[in-house]
């Protein structure tokens, strides 16, 4: 429709109004015919006085309808920039572990080693409460801190660990953009 949105909004503005307009005289009419103050009106005018009415409450159904639709899609919105927001630092997470297991640890100072070591530790406390804010649950979480079995990478446990945890939160990530979807699909 030429004009967008703003204008069938005033179009469907307008006839409601004139919808309510031709409704309270119909009913005045009829009112009127009933206490004696008009002559009394033909079956004909009496039927195609509900004709308004009926529109009215056609028109007023539609409008709900279609706010509702509407509230819906930013309910939506909503629930995706909600995520979106939430996931967001598991990915600012998963970089950082990344670049952790990119470093060439054996090449390190033992002040080197010790800073790595200390900076590993710290992407682990961030990594728990990142992940219930995102909305994982409790067994992703879980199968995150408990490694039962792992390769060691370059002959260090420690990298070895990171790169499962890694590889763990690479799938937590993409369940938590899959239920994401599915909530806003209906």
């Amino acid at each position: 429709m030429p004009g967008g949105r703003k204008v069938a909004s005033a179009l469907l503005a307008l006839l409601v109004v004139l919808l309510v307009v031709w409704t309270i005289k119909s009913i005045a009419t009829q009112v009127a015919a009933l206490s004696g103050i008009l002559p009394s009106i033909s079956i004909g005018a009496r039927l195609g006085s509900l004709l308004p009415i009926v529109l009215f409450v056609g028109v007023t159904g539609a409008a709900a309808a279609m706010l509702r639709r509407m509230l819906r899609r930013v309910g939506e919105v909503t629930v995706r920039v909600t995520t979106l927001g939430a996931i967001t630092p598991l990915i600012a997470l998963k970089e950082e572990g990344t670049a952790l297991l990119n470093v060439f640890v054996p090449g390190l100072s033992p002040d080197g080693v010790a800073a790595w070591r200390q900076q590993l530790s710290d992407w682990e406390g961030k990594l728990t409460p990142s992940l219930r804010e995102a909305g994982a649950t409790e067994g992703e979480i879980a199968d995150l801190k408990t490694l039962v079995t792992f390769q060691p990478v370059h002959g260090s446990p420690e990298k070895g660990m990171l790169a499962e945890r890694l590889h763990r939160l690479r799938h937590v990530i993409q369940q938590l953009e899959a239920r994401a979807r599915l909530r806003t699909s209906f």
